[in-house]
């Protein structure tokens, strides 16, 4: 069963709505971190306090090591020929509850590099992780469950686009095993799938081929691609917990390239996790939107409309990109009143439905959003849908499902200063006297 969930989910269902609904489907999995290195090109965005930030990213002095965003690439490369470099989540991704079985997936590949007879960098999952480049503490045991190596193998001709000559071979080591065991040379960005068993017991997951693999307590399998290249690979300290990640690079120059981190916790497969659902009146259609937050294994979905007699019916699909993205639908006919929920189907034909949201058209007549487009604010009056001294609140969201701005007013007309907000769509959802409203809205 994939995971859709959605900030909105506090939301009462009501009689009168043309508004949107959101309550999560029952899964085990859970979207920890999710980091696609995708909206900004600027290092220092990605370093805060957020769920979704690290706490560090760097180097661990000036000297010749850096991080940047490859212009050829697009990729978050860590370059050293001088001072470690890493990247850290110190704080504890499961917040206040640690979890017992993870899942990381990213994508790496080293660019370049000079021959080295050991580890190069390694990738950490454990807790009181040190949250710089410094190797203080992962050089004991006492706080890292679980390692992963990368080393780098020989150079070849390059086969994986772009201008260079060549390129680096390299493979991931097993690392705590003895003795040490190494996948095959790999070229080219892989996708690395990382289960992490810390519950105690035998569990079961879902893998990559569309089956499921077994893992036994404090150990980890490694998937390349639909590959598993490491069996039950024994935890280093089976009494850490599994709160922080770390990726240090602090032996031999080179360049190692990070990307489209997501942390996962759950024994089923990587959620298709999405973050907004919603659908409201453009013109004469309906325009459906939603977004992700993960996906994996993903086909696509079908959006399905309730006729009037109660059945659903498919009015279109869209494939799934397989990985945080933005989509987008537009219901040319729709009905008075349209209910529409997502069909999420996976590549092994597993099948998940969303919640479901309605647009009414008849709401539309009883309000007034003046004007759209807009330059700088709008003027609300729903004097015809509420009485003039209710309460109402307008919350703007951007395509995404961010709120981007929260009013409230005491009146049945009031204005939205949009003064602050950057041209785009947005939508807005106004809720007042057990009603909800979403209009989309248009800053020029």
């Amino acid at each position: 069963m994939k995971l859709f969930f959605t900030p909105f989910s506090r939301f009462k269902k009501l009689a009168l709505m043309a508004a949107v609904l959101y309550l999560p489907t029952t899964s085990s999995a859970q979207v920890l971190l999710s980091q696609e290195f995708n909206t900004s090109t600027v290092v220092a965005d990605y370093v805060g306090t957020g769920q979704n930030q690290f706490d560090f990213i760097g180097f661990a002095a000036a000297g010749g090591s850096s991080v940047y965003f490859s212009s050829t690439t697009g990729k978050l490369q860590f370059q050293r020929s001088g001072p470690a470099l890493a990247l850290v989540k110190s704080t504890n991704i499961g917040g206040s509850t640690s979890p017992t079985l993870v899942r990381i997936s990213f994508k790496v590949n080293a660019v370049f590099g000079s021959s080295f007879t050991g580890t190069n960098a390694i990738f950490y999952v454990g807790n009181g992780l040190h949250p710089g480049a410094a190797t203080t503490g992962e050089v004991a045991t006492t706080n890292r469950h679980s390692t992963l190596g990368i080393t780098f193998g020989a150079n070849v001709p390059n086969t994986c686009g772009g201008s260079a000559v060549n390129t680096k071979e390299y493979y991931l080591r097993s690392v705590t095993t003895v003795p040490v065991v190494n996948t095959p040379n790999y070229t080219c960005e892989k996708e690395v799938n990382w289960f992490i068993n810390n519950s105690g017991a035998t569990i079961t997951y879902a893998n990559l081929t569309g089956g499921s693999s077994t893992l036994v307590d404090d150990a980890a399998d490694v998937w390349i691609g639909n590959t598993r290249v490491f069996e039950a690979i024994p935890a280093v300290n089976p009494a850490a917990t599994l709160d922080n990640f770390k990726f240090l690079f602090n032996n031999g120059d080179g360049a190692i390239a990070i990307d489209d981190i997501i942390i996962t916790t759950g024994n089923e497969a990587l959620p298709v996790a999405i973050n907004s659902f919603k659908a409201f009146m453009a013109g004469s259609a309906n325009q459906i939107d939603w977004s992700t937050a993960a996906e994996f294994n993903n086909k696509g979905f079908y959006i399905e409309r309730q006729t009037n007699n109660g059945v659903w019916e498919s009015i279109g699909f869209v494939a799934g990109i397989n990985k945080a993205a933005v989509y987008s639908f537009k219901d040319l006919n729709p009905l008075q009143v349209s209910n529409y929920r997502l069909r999420q189907v996976d590549l092994d034909g597993k099948v998940t439905f969303s919640n479901v949201i309605s647009v009414s058209k008849r709401m539309r007549e009883r309000i007034s959003i003046t004007p759209n487009p807009t330059t700088d604010k709008v003027m609300i009056n729903l004097n015809k849908v509420t009485a003039s001294n209710t309460t109402a609140t307008a919350i703007l969201y951007d395509l995404t499902g961010k709120k981007v701005l929260l009013q409230n007013s005491r009146t049945g007309s009031f204005e939205l200063s949009l003064v602050n907000l950057s041209k785009g769509t947005y939508v807005l959802s106004i809720q007042s006297d057990n009603t909800i409203i979403n209009e989309k809205i248009v800053k020029q």
